[in-house]
């Protein structure tokens, strides 16, 4: 019975997808992702230190995260440029599936005398007609886009932390914090958004220990990525 609610909303989800598809529009960002992309792709699948939209070379470096870029620097070129509109309905079948995980792990802690197939049935529908993820000025639906990316790293940290919040499981905190710190190379709109729920989050529920998810998070990507990540700051400051 569940599986069948599960790929009953999913083919709602494609379908509503694949119309949308139709009607959306490359936005002014759609070539700078491109361009990112080749750069990241001809530095040999590397993150890049100079920005290549610049004319000026000696303009600012970029402070453009890139880890989304690194992924898809690794499909060839030829195949994304004719199926580049794919990538936004994998992010979204992805996003669901995760959605409806984390439902499943809510189970536990659902009070009260509905079943449990109706709230995943009603619960999964409203997640797939939230009119907002259709809108096409919305940026994740216009081309290709980082946003929902970096929307599903910020999903992902929500319900890590959501986890440790009804069962004080420590353990939820570090993929809150790989969630983070993927939010935080990827996209600026998805950093954004962790880093304001964190902060609020820890002073709502009085949970001060939420705050080393954003100081460990970027621990990280001056651990991992030394040289640019100094470059990355640096220019975001000077922006």
């Amino acid at each position: 019975m569940i599986l069948g609610i599960i790929l009953s909303l999913l083919a709602i989800l494609i379908t509503i997808n694949l119309i949308q598809l139709k009607y959306s529009s490359q936005g002014s960002d759609h070539y700078a992702h491109f361009t990112f992309i080749k750069a990241v792709r001809n530095n040999k699948n590397r993150f890049i230190s100079e920005n290549p939209v610049y004319i000026n070379k000696n303009d600012i470096p970029p402070t453009v995260p890139q880890f989304f870029y690194w992924i898809l620097s690794h499909i060839p070129a030829g195949w994304l440029n004719k199926n580049y509109s794919y990538i936004g309905l994998i992010i979204n079948i992805v996003s669901f599936g995760c959605f409806i995980f984390f439902l499943y792990l809510l189970k536990p802690f659902l009070n009260t005398d509905i079943l449990f197939n109706t709230i995943l049935f009603s619960a999964g529908l409203l997640f797939i007609l939230t009119p907002f993820q259709y809108y096409s000025w919305n940026a994740k639906n216009t081309g290709l886009s980082v946003r929902g990316f970096g929307l599903l790293m910020g999903q992902l940290m929500l319900y890590s932390i959501s986890l440790y919040l009804l069962t004080d499981y420590i353990w939820y905190i570090l993929p809150a914090i790989v969630f983070y710190f993927l939010a935080l190379i990827s996209s600026q709109f998805g950093h954004q958004f962790c880093l304001f729920f964190t902060i609020v989050a820890s002073f709502i529920f009085f949970q001060f220990e939420l705050l080393i998810i954003p100081l460990i998070g970027i621990l990280l990507f001056l651990s991992i990525y030394p040289k640019f990540s100094i470059v990355f700051f640096q220019a975001a400051i000077r922006s």
